[in-house]
């Protein structure tokens, strides 16, 4: 605490931080924001000034100017003292009090102690006005950053419900603009803390699977520093080489979006090599290539990312001893720069006091003020009386239109647009006029007729074909056509105003296809309006309205499907006579058994409405939950398992490549993090070695419903005294008589006997099917065994 408050201290670190350095500035504002603040404590117990303080304390680490760090350590004066703005403008000048002033206006998106929690209709405006400000000047951006990071810090003292909202909006909103302003160390630490508090489970459970591997990783992590290094210096590169971790949140997501469980991240260990120019960078790259079998590569450099286009080599490989999989990222010291410091501001700051600034400096500026006017136009007109605009919909428009990457089209003339990176001709006839949107039939890209929804490409050349009174097609908007937010508005109050019985008649079709395969359950459309109301989805509760926000994309398809399953949970609760308040004690009993992966009612909602949670295994959790006992009722054993619901072509999918299972097998199903369900063989290793038998859950063919006419592929492994095509040649005989079908042939190694050995993927009708080829095949003279792998 000393140290955080000690004037003198930070006047030293701002010293070798801040290149315009103003210690009369900055010991002023020190000054005067103490004083003002005396006697203030924060909810953690802390006096009220430590935290501008720690927000100044933020903004040292990324190369700011001395007017930020001032205007971040007034910034809570206004809002929370007597002082007017007037004053401060008056005593530190019209510059300073205009950041205190933009921030200050975004203060509804902080918690304020003994007041109810900000409505989402007052949040949204304050996030518009955050993205209006940042376009005249991104330091007001900044100081909301760094005054968001340091309010996570003391999120433990607030209330759970208050917890959950900030940590979910901090890792929607802020961790994204903070990536988009190219403030990579804010971006992380961001995430990281708000999904500690986010998904506390989960965090922890990473932290602790982190923690018994630690020796492991460090040991990856030093070996291959100090290999690169004596490499690099081998061959003549100046370089910088260190060691870093992957943080919890970026396990997390890597585990999301790779779809595997937390052994199965490899490149949890990451190596950053900083070189001095971009042909270092290859030069580099070359010297890694050398050393380790290289498992995925990326080039960010020739294609840069994001909307101030990020540069750096992307390069997982093997560790020295093949143990380990490293991420390599290699960047030019600028890159790395703009990648993790905000330099982005740094310049822009610059070319206000330049007469002569650099072109290229120009250049960078003028794309950053692209995706800070982006962000604000996106959300500028984001509002519909029945429908109100949801956090969800607002944090997808600020994704996919105001952060993403620009390009540039031209029209015709030549003149330059800029739209989102996936952009269709659909946007683009919509950015240059509404009536050229609602009459767009076609699209000539560079001189060639193309598809409306093909994606536009930096530089290319976009003439809109034409049709007076075409009309937008609803299906603009439910297939993905329109990338922009500005055009699904103009789409949507085309179809609210003219063509609200073809939205009422797209929607009906939207959500009776959704429930189709839920038809067994018997829901309602009553029931999904009644939840979407209790949500405050919708304000009219009109089964028209209802067709018509699917239909628009004012309730998404993940809301549907989120809305479809607390539907299917609060019945099957209330069949077995119990109230909707053990919600989360059921949520709690998936997350123990590994089957959701966060602790939250969503995550669970979701897999059921996607028909990844079978019906008896709901049953069951509701059972244990309320009985408090393991056993299973034989009702709910015999209750049909949402894999019977599908057709066979989807089942198949279902089955396991492990083991094969084949019709007559015994059979069970097995459950995964967020991936639904697998069919086993019930021997299966895979299955022996499951710990929590929750996962596990028995079926049979029957509850299944294959068609009678599938086909199935069994797994075989012959083994050979020798090898040759003749003896090929009566495999593929014997399978062939035997009415099979041989789908794959491998070569193996040699077996512990010295015998060589093949792999066959024959497909069967069932299992009596594949043991007579089997049997068969045994009667091949230099045949010595066959057999079925993946069982004990």
């Amino acid at each position: 605490m000393d140290f955080v408050l000690n004037k003198q201290k930070f006047l030293e670190i701002a010293r070798h931080e801040i290149s315009d350095f103003n210690e009369k500035l900055i010991s002023h504002a020190w000054d005067f924001a103490e004083e003002s603040h005396v006697g203030q404590r924060r909810r953690s117990g802390e006096a009220y000034f430590s935290h501008p303080v720690g927000v100044a304390r933020i903004l040292l680490d990324i190369e700011c100017d001395s007017s930020t760090i001032a205007a971040a350590l007034l910034h809570d004066i206004v809002e929370d003292t007597e002082v007017k703005i007037a004053e401060i403008d008056l005593k530190f000048g019209n510059k300073i009090a205009s950041l205190v002033d933009g921030v200050t206006k975004l203060a509804q998106l902080d918690d304020v102690p003994n007041k109810i929690w900000t409505g989402e209709d007052v949040r949204r405006e304050s996030l518009r006005k955050l993205f209006a400000s940042i376009v005249d000047d991104p330091r007001v951006a900044l100081i909301k950053l760094a005054d968001r990071l340091h309010n996570l810090t003391t999120l433990g003292a607030l209330p759970e419900d208050r917890r959950q909202k900030i940590a979910k909006e901090s890792l929607d909103i802020f961790a994204p603009l903070a990536e988009a302003l190219g403030l990579g160390v804010l971006q992380s630490r961001i995430q990281d803390i708000s999904f500690r508090y986010f998904a506390p489970e989960t965090y922890e459970e990473l932290t602790r699977k982190v923690e018994e591997r630690r020796a492991q990783f460090e040991e990856a992590k030093s070996d291959t520093v100090v290999m690169l290094e004596n490499a690099l210096e081998e061959a003549g590169i100046d370089a910088e080489v260190y060691g870093r971790q992957k943080g919890i949140y970026s396990i997390f997501r890597k585990m999301m979006e790779d779809d595997v469980e937390f052994e199965y991240v490899y490149d949890i260990v990451g190596i950053r090599i900083i070189t001095k120019s971009e042909e270092d960078c290859y030069r580099v790259k070359y010297v890694v290539d050398q050393k380790g079998e290289e498992v995925r590569y990326a080039d960010y450099i020739s294609g840069p990312r994001g909307p101030l286009g990020y540069q750096s080599l992307h390069k997982i490989t093997l560790n020295a001893s093949g143990s380990t999989q490293v991420e390599v990222q290699i960047r030019s010291h600028e890159m790395h720069e703009r990648a993790e410091r905000g330099v982005a501001v740094h310049w822009y700051n610059k070319l206000q006091d330049s007469s002569s600034p650099d072109p290229d400096l120009v250049k960078r500026i003028h794309r950053l003020r692209d995706t800070l006017e982006a962000l604000e136009n996106a959300v500028a007109n984001l509002s519909d009386d029945w429908a109100p605009v949801s956090i969800d919909e607002f944090i997808e428009v600020i994704r996919e239109d105001g952060l993403a990457t620009r390009i540039r089209v031209f029209t015709p003339k030549g003149d330059a647009v800029s739209l989102p990176k996936g952009s269709t001709p659909i946007d683009f006839a919509y950015y240059v006029h509404t009536d050229l949107g609602h009459d767009c039939f076609g699209a000539k890209i560079n001189s060639k007729t193309e598809g409306l929804d093909r994606e536009l490409l930096d530089r290319d050349t976009v003439e809109i074909i034409r049709q007076r009174g075409y009309g937008p097609e609803i299906n603009w908007l439910t297939d993905g056509m329109v990338k922009t937010s500005s055009a699904r508005q103009k789409i949507r109050q085309y179809f609210s105003e003219q063509g609200l019985p073809q939205a009422i008649a797209h929607g009906r079709r939207i959500v009776q296809e959704t429930l189709k395969s839920h038809r067994s359950l018997k829901i309602k459309v009553n029931d999904l309006i009644a939840a979407c109301s209790r949500a405050n989805t919708l304000n009219d509760v009109s089964i028209e309205r209802f067709y018509v926000a699917v239909a628009l994309r004012r309730i998404s398809s993940e809301r549907l499907n989120r809305v479809i399953g607390q539907v299917i949970i609060e019945a099957c609760i209330g069949k077995q006579g119990f109230s909707k308040d053990i919600i989360p004690d059921v949520v709690k009993w998936f997350w123990e058994a590994n089957l959701i992966p966060i602790k939250r009612e969503d995550s669970l909602f979701l897999l059921v409405a996607e028909g990844k949670v079978p019906t008896n295994l709901l049953d069951k959790a509701v059972n244990e939950v309320t009985t408090k006992t393991s056993a299973d009722s034989g009702a709910n054993d015999s209750q049909s398992s949402a894999l019977g619901r599908l057709a066979t072509r989807q089942l198949l999918e279902h089955l396991a490549k492990c083991c094969y299972p084949v019709r007559g097998d015994q059979i069970v199903q097995y459950a995964t993090i967020g991936r639904g369900f697998s069919i086993h063989r019930a021997e299966c290793l895979k299955i022996l070695s499951i710990r929590d038998p929750r996962r596990v859950l028995p079926t049979d063919w029957e509850s299944l419903d294959f068609s009678s006419d599938a086909r199935f592929s069994g797994e075989l492994i012959v083994r050979l005294s020798g090898s040759d095509s003749e003896t090929y040649r009566k495999i593929q005989e014997v399978v062939s008589k035997a009415k099979g079908i041989v789908r794959e042939q491998t070569q193996l190694g040699n077996s512990k006997w010295g015998d060589s050995q093949i792999r066959l993927l024959v497909d069967v009708k069932n299992i009596r099917h594949l043991q007579v080829i089997q049997e068969r095949l045994r009667q091949i003279s230099k045949i010595r065994n066959v057999s079925r792998v993946g069982t004990p």
